[in-house]
Parts: C-alpha cells; sequence; structure tokens
C-alpha cells in the first residue's frame, strides 16, 4: 500500500484494473485448460483400454483355435509366436500363466513362476479368475519385478481361458498409456500459455489505453493549475465532453478568470491606492518645486538672450534650460498621472487626425530615423474623443516604438473596425520587444526600460484610454517587435462625469 500511495494516478488505475482483468481471465484458462487436459486423459486411457481389450479378445480366439486343432509341438510354438509376437505398443505385452501364476506362453521365460511378480491386488484378481468368480478384469498394479526391460507401474487385462485353466494376460506400461495423452496435453499448455501472453499483452494495453485516457485530461488539467499557481491566469482549458472531467474543465476555466480578474481589480486597486498618495504628494512637489524650477527656468532664458553665441558660458545655460524644462515635464507628468483631467469629447475623423499628429511628429528630433506608415480601412466612423488626451497618448506609443528601434526603423499603425461599438488602432514596430517578465509591468507607474524614461507614459495612456471607456494591451515577441493594441468606443453613451 505504501508504494501504491506513491504512484501517480495513471499507474494506480493500473496496478487495479490489470489484476481485475487478467486474474479471472487467468484463472478460467487455468480450468478450463485442466479440464481439457483430464478429459483427454480419460478418453486416451479409455481408448488404450479398449485397445487391450481388444488384443485379449484376440489371443482368447487364438486358443479356442489352438483347442480345436490337434495338439503338437509344432502348433504350440506357432501358437507361442503368434501370441508373444504380437506388439501391444513397445513396452507392453501379451503373455499367459496357470492359476499357479507360473508362465505358460511367454517369448523368453516360460515355465517361471511370476507369483510375486503382482502385488496384493493382482494377487486377489487371479484367486477370483481361478475361481471362476469372474472372467475378466482389470488391473492397475506396480510389478514387484520386471519380466521385461520396463519400470513403473502397469495397466493390465486379464482374462481366463477355462478350458486351459490359463490366464492370458495383456498388459501396458503406465507411460506408454498416458504418453499420446501428456503430448497432446503439452501441446495444450504450450498453446494456453502464448495465448495468455498475448490475450495478457493485449489486455495490458487496453487497460494502459483506458488508465490514459482518464488521466491525461487530469494530467492537463494539473499542468494548467501549476501554469496558473506560476501567475500565467490566461491558461484556459479546452472542454471536449460533457462528463464529469469536462465539468471539471469549465470549473477551472471560470476560476481562472475569476482569479484574473480579482488580480486585475487587486492592481486597479493599488494603482488607486498610488494615485491617491501620488495626488498627495504630487500637490505638495508642485507648490515648493515648480515655482523655484520657473524661475530658474526664467532666469536661464533671460541669461540666454543676454549672451552671445560665442560665449564659452552659452553652453552652461543651455543646459540649464533644457535640464529645468526636463523637470518641469516630469513635474507636468505626475501631475498629469495623479490628477487627469476629465475627457473633452468631440466628433472626430481618426484617420484624418492621425494624419495631422504623424505630420507633427515628423519634425521631433527622437523620429528623424522612423518612418511612421498609417493603413486604415475605408469609410470608419467619426468617433467621440478628448483629441488632446488622444494625441498624447499617440506621441507615447510612437515614440515608445522609436526608442527600442535605436538604429532606425518602420512604425505601422493601422486603424480598422472592431466588433460592436469599437474602433482598433494598432501600432506595431520592430525593435527589441518586451521580454514576458517585463510585460506585465509596462503599465505600472515609475517602470521603464529606458535609461531615461520616468515610467509614466504607458501609466498615463492607459489611464486616459480607460477615461474613454476603452482598453490597450501589449504583445510582443523579443527580438522581433511589439505591437499596442488599443480599443476606443465609437459613441460615448455609457460615460459617466465624475466630480
Amino acid at each position: 500500500m505504501f508504494v501504491i500511495k506513491h504512484l501517480k494516478l495513471r499507474w494506480k488505475l493500473l496496478v487495479m484494473i490489470v489484476p481485475l482483468v487478467l486474474v479471472p481471465m487467468i484463472l478460467s484458462t487455468i480450468i478450463i485448460g485442466t479440464v481439457a487436459i483430464n478429459q483427454i486423459y480419460q478418453e486416451v486411457t479409455k481408448a488404450n483400454k479398449a485397445d487391450l481389450d481388444h488384443m485379449s479378445l484376440f489371443t482368447l480366439d487364438l486358443l479356442k483355435s489352438h483347442q480345436q486343432q490337434r495338439v503338437s509341438a509344432d502348433t504350440f510354438d506357432d501358437l507361442r509366436q503368434r501370441v508373444t509376437g504380437k506388439p501391444v505398443d513397445r513396452p507392453g505385452h501379451i503373455y499367459a500363466m496357470d492359476c499357479s501364476s507360473e508362465l505358460v506362453l511367454h517369448a523368453e521365460r516360460e515355465g517361471e513362476n511370476i507369483y510375486q511378480h503382482f502385488d496384493s491386488s493382482g494377487r486377489n484378481l487371479i484367486s477370483q479368475l481361478c475361481r471362476g468368480e469372474k472372467t475378466t478384469g482389470w488391473l492397475y498394479y506396480q510389478p514387484q519385478f520386471e519380466l521385461e526391460n520396463s519400470q513403473g507401474r502397469r495397466f493390465a487385462r486379464l482374462s481366463y481361458f477355462r478350458p486351459y485353466h490359463w490366464i492370458v494376460v495383456v498388459e501396458m506400461a503406465e507411460e506408454e498409456l498416458v504418453r499420446p495423452a501428456k503430448a497432446i496435453a503439452g501441446r495444450i499448455s504450450l498453446a494456453i500459455f502464448f495465448m495468455l501472453v498475448f490475450v495478457g499483452t493485449i489486455g495490458g494495453m487496453l487497460a494502459f489505453l483506458v488508465a490514459k485516457l482518464f488521466t491525461d485530461p487530469i494530467q492537463t488539467m494539473t499542468s494548467a493549475m501549476r501554469r496558473v499557481k506560476s501567475g500565467y491566469l490566461e491558461e484556459r482549458l479546452e472542454v471536449t465532453t460533457d462528463d464529469e472531467l469536462g465539468e471539471m474543465a469549465t470549473a477551472f476555466n471560470q476560476m481562472s478568470g475569476m482569479l484574473k480578474r480579482d488580480l486585475a481589480l487587486e492592481k486597479k486597486l493599488t494603482n488607486q491606492q498610488k494615485m491617491a498618495s501620488l495626488g498627495v504628494f504630487s500637490a505638495e512637489v508642485a507648490h515648493e518645486i515648480n515655482n523655484p524650477m520657473g524661475i530658474i527656468l526664467g532666469y536661464a532664458c533671460h541669461l540666454e538672450s543676454k549672451m552671445a553665441p560665442d560665449d564659452p558660458r552659452y553652453h552652461y545655460v543651455q543646459e540649464i534650460k533644457r535640464e529645468s524644462k526636463r523637470c518641469v515635464g516630469i513635474l507636468r507628468d505626475l501631475l498629469s498621472y495623479a490628477r487627469p483631467p476629465e475627457p473633452r469629447f468631440q466628433a472626430t475623423d481618426l484617420a484624418h487626425f492621425l494624419d495631422q499628429i504623424i505630420d507633427f511628429a515628423g519634425g521631433h528630433q527622437e523620429l528623424k530615423n522612423i518612418v511612421i506608415k498609417k493603413i486604415s480601412e475605408d469609410q470608419l466612423p467619426e468617433i467621440m474623443i478628448d483629441r488632446d488626451q488622444i494625441r498624447q497618448v499617440v506621441m507615447n506609443l510612437v515614440l515608445n516604438g522609436a526608442a527600442a528601434m535605436a538604429d532606425g526603423g518602420e512604425i505601422v499603425i493601422r486603424l480598422s473596425k472592431h466588433s460592436g461599438n469599437m474602433v482598433k488602432m494598432l501600432f506595431q514596430d520592430s525593435g527589441v520587444g518586451i521580454s514576458r517578465e517585463n510585460r506585465e509591468k509596462v503599465f505600472e507607474p515609475f517602470f521603464s526600460t529606458r535609461r531615461h524614461g520616468t515610467g509614466l507614459g504607458l501609466a498615463i495612456s492607459r489611464q486616459l484610454i480607460e477615461a474613454h471607456l476603452g482598453s490597450i494591451e501589449i504583445s510582443s515577441i523579443p527580438g522581433r517587435g511589439t505591437t499596442v493594441h488599443v480599443y476606443l468606443p465609437i459613441k460615448q453613451d455609457g460615460y459617466q462625469r465624475h466630480g
């Protein structure tokens, strides 16, 4: 039981099924084979007894014929030759003796008393024959000494010939009696053995297939559970049956979906907590830093206007101006993420709007080696968007794609109608891609793989898209590029303004 306890489910089923299949089959085959072999022994013995009886009658007929002839030495020699020369199988033989057990017809030992040759059952049968109580009888005995070169028990037919007061003995060694039965029994045993091997192999294979049929879905479910446990909540099982296993697969899929929703809700609540804390922090930062940074930036611009470009200090003033603008931009992103403005929706031709953004982006320093290509379906409907917010999302995604292609490349923007009341924007680059671990974090605030990135671009983009009641997803193959899917509703009927 200890060993079975630690086996896999498939092998436990095999340990239980194989004995249930093979043991009854083996037992029934052995019983049938044993009955058949016993029946063969009985039939062969019956046939040999019939042969012995026939030879006994044949010998009695010879004696009757001899009685009717004139007795002479020649006729007796002829009788001896005909009786003792008749083969009864090889070790068997025919002989005659008188009631005193003295051999009167024998090929070699006439005149010898063989009373001691018989056991008690043989001596008793001889007495019954000589007293006339029986005329024939069967004897199965162990010879006390051998008349011929054979050993073992004997099976004999004894018949009394009254005219001469002789007892005719036709006997055969037990071994020769059952030899044909042994040969047939051997062939039957061999056939049973091969049949058991063949049927056992087929039964084992069928038991394995049955165990596999039941355990494969369980193993698949177990593997899926391990993947869900490791954090891959997109795992789903294919439901192919309507039985209990199919019901378990359906329940597993529902559980995975619930876990994914719960995790998303947990992340959303965490982000809201971060945003609440960030809002307080950003307000303090804006109050404490924004004004001094504005003053620094103002003085830098003033100094820049008063200095000649060939002044050695001109370069330092430009650095102060550029970094001050960068700090102001970071503060603006912080405030934008912590306190996003309510969207102001306008009916917009999205394809034409994207063309304007692409034209504007063409002069951007970070996009000088990047080709932006737009592919759009015909007759897309106008959609309700906040143009400033969507412009910010598009620029964030384009700049991220450009940053992933250090040696330049192409960014493809595809516009298409999505199922229902949605339009899909697809941004595709051929950059370095995003690893699976980072793909789970890219929408978290302050997470960035870029050296000078703030980690707020995608976080703000998702926030703005969700404010439009849309969604944003990322798929990526490391080394081959990244694709961002943005879904926006055509209408904003379900939008509720938050105050």
